[in-house]
């Protein structure tokens, strides 16, 4: 079942939270996890991007995760693998 959230631009996504769909990028749903810039945050799940963003393209999956800095907003990394470290 898809889950609503909302991203820190505004918009209101759904995304898969599913133990598969977190899977794929070596993650799992409810994980905690530092963003580059050292904020604190929750895996959430996964949705393909609806416009082009930087290096990915439109329609891409891409691994959610809500930053607590941003009240529960969410946002995503171009890299999971690479830009976040399990805590």
């Amino acid at each position: 079942m898809l889950q609503e959230v909302t991203a820190f631009n505004g918009t209101v996504l759904k995304v898969d939270p599913s133990k598969e769909a977190c899977a794929q990028f070596g993650f799992e749903p409810g994980d905690r996890v530092e963003d580059p810039y050292r904020r604190s945050a929750t895996v959430v799940g996964v949705a393909p991007l609806s416009a082009r963003s930087g290096c990915k393209a439109k329609g891409t999956n891409v691994l959610y995760i809500s930053v607590d800095a941003f009240g529960g907003k969410v946002c995503f990394f171009p890299n999971p693998a690479l830009d976040l470290r399990k805590l």
